[in-house]
């Protein structure tokens, strides 16, 4: 076979260097673009107003002792179930018990001694009374001259020292109810002391936080345990102030833990607080959570989406197929097999779908932006069921 020639070498390269390039322009310039797209759908749509939070108890409590003293035991563990009354701890109590015990003496022997200065008040008055009827009869005689004067005084003066006698054993006896009183006063006090040795739940609670162990030294006041009420469990999210014309209370809402990003739990906007703050222009918001994950702590980050807005069978589209320009919403319409951008006028808009009001009508196939990749208008596509 006979060798090329220079000029036939020259146009095999200018062959092969034409098909090169004509593929590449078909390819960016004539082939259509596989594209994913989705329809414009009838649907409700829901508009929400997102806040961030953590979950909180309404009814937070310590526990802590009144009096001081070394804790004997503890009942309870962190994470614990309690019920109302049920004993969670005990302080040492050998020294509560002796006060008690001899308050108890105390009060016996004040309420002996009241006992006896009665019985000296019964004897006083029985004397008073003697010596009452003594004077009269003794003046009755002097009317008569039966006796002397002198006898009268006499009877007159045991009178006296009667009244008196009766005069100091009622003092006696009303000094002896007032220590009467104090021994008891004493006696509930150190009765308390011993009672407030023993701890107990004041509700049904769950312990979260246990701050001391049983030796510890207990100091009025300190927390020894944190519990809460498991009666109501909200999310107090921050939400931006520009909603706040939108909340209601009882407005249904959906929290999305952290620790289960892929599911909602239904709660309820309990209240709201009435102050904004002022670096973040944000306001707390109570969501009652209604239903709880399997494992949930208290302080643990959650997203609150209040629903403040729905319509009802509204024409909608993903808010991912939105693009915008200048500021505008736009989507890219595909039209004979050629991609179209089109201006849409928007309703309320979801997390997931909005309203449209203009633009696009049912059925229409809209094309999903990919990341990385850019589309203009007029440029043939392709979607994945294979119509151009």
């Amino acid at each position: 076979m006979p060798a090329l020639g220079p000029s036939l070498k020259l146009a095999a390269k200018v062959l092969i260097v034409g098909l090169v390039v004509g593929l590449l322009v078909y390819r960016l310039h004539f082939m259509p673009a596989e594209v994913a797209v989705v329809g414009v759908e009838r649907g409700d749509v829901i508009e929400e107003t997102l806040g961030t939070g953590t979950l909180e108890a309404k009814t937070r409590g310590a526990v802590s002792s009144k009096i001081q003293g070394r804790i004997a035991r503890i009942e309870v563990e962190q994470n614990d179930w309690v019920t109302s009354g049920q004993l969670l701890l005990e302080i040492e109590s050998r020294d509560l018990h002796q006060q008690v015990e001899v308050a108890e003496a105390a009060v016996r022997s004040a309420e002996a001694t009241v006992r006896l200065i009665s019985t000296e008040e019964a004897r006083a008055q029985a004397v008073l009374e003697q010596a009452q009827r003594d004077y009269e009869r003794m003046v009755s005689l002097l009317e008569q001259s039966a006796v002397a004067r002198a006898d009268v005084e006499r009877a007159d003066e045991a009178l006296l020292i009667a009244r008196a006698d009766i005069t100091r054993v009622q003092a006696g006896i009303e000094e002896g109810r007032y220590k009467l009183l104090e021994a008891r006063e004493n006696l509930r006090y150190q009765q308390a002391r011993l009672a407030e040795s023993r701890i107990h739940a004041p509700y049904d609670a769950l312990v979260v936080r246990k701050n001391a162990e049983a030796g510890d030294i207990a100091v009025p006041g300190a927390q020894l345990l944190e519990i809460i009420s498991p009666d109501v469990l909200w999310v107090s999210a921050w939400v931006d102030e520009a909603a706040m014309g939108k909340l209601r209370e009882g407005q249904a809402a959906r929290v999305v833990f952290r620790s289960e990003p892929s599911r909602s739990f239904p709660g309820r906007v309990a209240r709201w607080n009435r102050e904004v703050d002022r670096e973040t222009r944000q306001f707390l918001v109570d969501v009652l959570v209604e239903e709880l994950p399997g494992n949930w702590a208290i302080g643990q980050r959650a997203e609150v989406f209040i629903e403040t807005d729905r319509i009802a069978n509204a024409l909608t589209i993903p808010a991912s197929v939105l693009v915008w320009r200048d500021g505008s919403p736009e989507v890219f319409l595909v039209r004979d097999g050629v991609a179209e951008r089109v201006p849409v006028e928007l309703g309320i808009q979801g997390s997931e779908a909005v309203e449209v009001l203009t633009g696009v009508n049912s059925g229409d196939l809209l094309i999903q932006p990919q990341r990385g990749k850019s589309l203009k208008e007029g440029a043939r596509v392709r979607h994945e069921s294979g119509n151009s």
